[in-house]
């Protein structure tokens, strides 16, 4: 049972503390979960960008394992680079056209700052990175978690996971 007391569940929370110029690589949060980040100390940019429905996060129909990656195939290095966006535009080419399906699956990408006190959502499959900024350690608390909205990608990426884990006994 997944009670309070759980230890998957105290797994996945986190304290960050980081110099200026210090952060993360473009990932996707750990088991399709959503996240929230609350910044004690100093200032984070961030840059997220939105995937379509059963795009990156997610395990393909096929039972690929799109989903396994904590980085999508083709995400640039850098999202604060010069260049970062072309590269996205490239990696991704679906991305330079928008919702052609009016859909709402077109990918978007923010960009924004975090302040001391305040608080930022994360949803699942949501690609995202930050960095520390100048004037100050950086300090924050992370806390990840499933509910009712994510809970089937959730389901597919640790039915995947057994999968590939059953392939790789088998060979």
């Amino acid at each position: 049972e997944l009670g309070q007391d759980h230890p998957l569940l105290r797994s996945l929370r986190w304290i960050y503390a980081g110099e200026p110029g210090s952060g993360t690589a473009p990932h996707l949060d750990p088991i399709a979960t959503h996240g929230w980040m609350w910044q004690a100390t100093g200032r984070k940019a961030w840059r997220f960008v939105r995937w379509p429905r059963g795009g990156a996060g997610r395990v393909d129909g096929a039972g690929g394992m799109a989903g396994l990656a904590a980085v999508p195939g083709g995400t640039p290095d850098d999202l604060f680079g010069p260049g970062s966006c072309r590269e996205l535009v490239e990696a991704l080419p679906s991305a330079a056209h928008g919702d052609a399906a009016g859909d709402g699956d077109a990918i978007v990408a923010w960009a924004g700052e975090l302040g001391e006190g305040e608080l930022v959502f994360v949803p699942s499959g949501m690609l995202h990175t930050v960095k520390n900024l100048p004037y100050g350690t950086s300090v924050a608390v992370s806390h990840n978690w499933a509910d009712a909205t994510n809970l089937g990608a959730v389901l597919d990426l640790l039915e995947g996971s057994l999968r590939r884990l059953m392939q790789e006994l088998r060979s």
